[in-house]
């Protein structure tokens, strides 16, 4: 019969053990969630924004990469960047930030990153325990600067990044110049990105993008209309342009809480822009978080929300989880709020009875190629509504509702188009066949010969001259077409005719 022993203790310990963080653990497992050129310049633009910063600047030089912003930082923001794991600005919703990690992307770049800022100067070594604080000429605003990493390191080995090359460095000029147009939509605060390159102490400007809020207009429902400016120059390959995007932002009926924060804004948007290539990179429709996730939606227009990303931040979390749900809500308002103002956006796109239609027309989202199936809702939200929304301009030049347009085929169109009314505006170059089964779906009225017969016994008049006819048979030439296209239907086969 085995004995229970009462385990004694006593109060002086025997030895220490380790009990600390590994850093560099820490650091590697978050940096490869932040991959590529693109995701170090979006981390740093989101500090700048997130710190109220109305601007930032990229300067490449010999040794490294300087990102300076307007900014200048508390003590809390010296601690927070100090405690880079704890992901301190995950409660805040007045930032973009949702881990508050993001910071660590630039150890791709470099082992030593430095941060200036209120006269302090502090060097991040991930090998120490503590952080040098010196001081520093910059007061007025706050200057990250990344010492370039070529050759590799304790560090670098550890956190399994590469080297930089002068190829790699150019490559990475070009990235950010890119995604200096990308990023700047649906920011809070960021309104101008300026690119330079520093050869011997002298500073030139390469490329730069600056947005300017032109008007607003007030809608119903908390619903609001931003006319916007985007001037984006090329000045090494001398060019220049400048862009007009309507950003139209909505509400959801509330944010989401976690313990009773709110940690997730209700505030949604929609951005349409006609561009769609910068420095030579195509601009597709792009699911944003405040700043362009690799999300392509497929549409002719850029999603907002303030979505919750999954763990590798390459897209954001679908689960059956409360942040899947509440990515879906915010989908959902989405969807809403593009159908609630179709009409609005027609009358914008599509000013003058001479416009083409076509810009219009590409943001419908008829169908989506993206992989993320919660997007789905913004396709079906809009095919269960359109359908009676006037969004289709049809030959006659009146804008008709889908399940009002009358579609014939193609040598029935020719003879129709200018004399009858809601003929589909189709057959020619400048509307797609995916438009053409679009109106299709959501309800066109086929018109063929049965149609055509009905039509003309209801217009044509015994006795009226053929000048005074109705407008589709007013000529010898019209009524020789009609003639024609009624004699060739008639030599087919009688089951037929109802197709034609």
């Amino acid at each position: 019969m085995s004995t229970i022993r009462k385990v004694s203790t006593v109060d002086d310990p025997i030895e220490f053990l380790p009990y600390t963080v590994d850093l560099l653990g820490t650091i590697s497992t978050q940096v490869h969630g932040y991959q590529g050129e693109a995701a170090i310049a979006r981390e740093l633009v989101q500090n700048a924004d997130d710190a109220g910063s109305s601007w930032i600047e990229f300067v490449f030089q010999q040794d490294g990469l300087r990102a300076r912003n307007g900014s200048v930082f508390s003590e809390d923001d010296f601690n927070s960047i100090r405690r880079i794991a704890v992901g301190h600005r995950r409660q805040d919703s007045t930032t973009t930030g949702a881990w508050g990690t993001g910071f660590l992307s630039v150890y791709q770049i470099t082992d030593h990153p430095e941060l200036h800022s209120s006269g302090k100067h502090l060097r991040f070594n991930p090998l120490e325990d503590r952080i040098p604080v010196t001081r520093s000429s910059v007061n007025d605003h706050t200057e990250f600067y990344l010492p370039w990493r070529t050759s590799s390191s304790v560090i670098s080995d550890r956190l399994k990044v590469g080297t930089w090359t002068p190829e790699k460095i150019a490559a990475m000029q070009h990235t950010i110049a890119v995604e200096s147009y990308r990023v700047l939509p649906f920011l809070r605060n960021v309104q101008h990105i300026k690119i330079l390159i520093d050869e011997a102490g002298e500073q030139r400007v390469s490329h730069e993008v600056c947005r300017t809020r032109q008007r607003s207009r007030d809608l119903p429902g908390q619903a609001v209309l931003e006319h916007w400016r985007f001037d984006a120059t090329d000045h090494e390959g001398g060019t220049a342009r400048d862009d007009d995007w309507l950003i139209l932002r909505g509400m959801l009926p509330s944010g989401f809480q976690d313990r009773g924060r709110t940690i997730k804004s209700p505030e949604i948007a929609i951005g349409i822009c006609p561009t769609i290539t910068w420095l030579g990179e195509l601009l597709p429709g792009v699911l944003y978080n405040y700043l362009p996730t690799p999300i392509d939606t497929g549409f002719g227009f850029h999603l907002q929300g303030d979505f919750f990303p999954d763990a590798n931040r390459l897209s954001i979390d679908t689960g059956n989880t409360e942040y899947g749900n509440w990515n879906r809500h915010v989908l959902s308002g989405i969807a809403r709020l593009f159908c609630d103002h179709l009409i609005l956006l027609r009358d914008e796109l599509v000013q003058t009875a001479d416009s083409s239609a076509q810009r219009f027309y590409r943001l419908l989202p008829a169908t989506t190629t993206a992989s993320l199936q919660p997007l789905s809702v913004i396709v079906d939200t809009f095919r269960q509504r359109a359908r009676t929304i006037p969004i289709i301009r049809t030959t006659d030049g009146a804008w008709t509702a889908p399940k009002d347009v009358r579609m014939p085929g193609p040598r029935l169109w020719q003879i129709t188009r200018d004399h009858l009314e809601r003929i589909v505006p189709g057959f020619e170059p400048s509307l797609s066949p995916m438009m053409m089964t679009l109106i299709s779906d959501l309800g066109g009225t086929p018109f063929r010969l049965p149609e055509l017969m009905s039509e003309l016994n209801r217009t044509v008049r015994p006795d009226t001259p053929l000048a005074e006819a109705a407008p589709i048979i007013n000529s010898r030439e019209k009524l020789d077409a009609i003639v024609e296209f009624i004699r060739l239907r008639l030599d087919r086969p009688t089951e037929q005719l109802s197709k034609q």
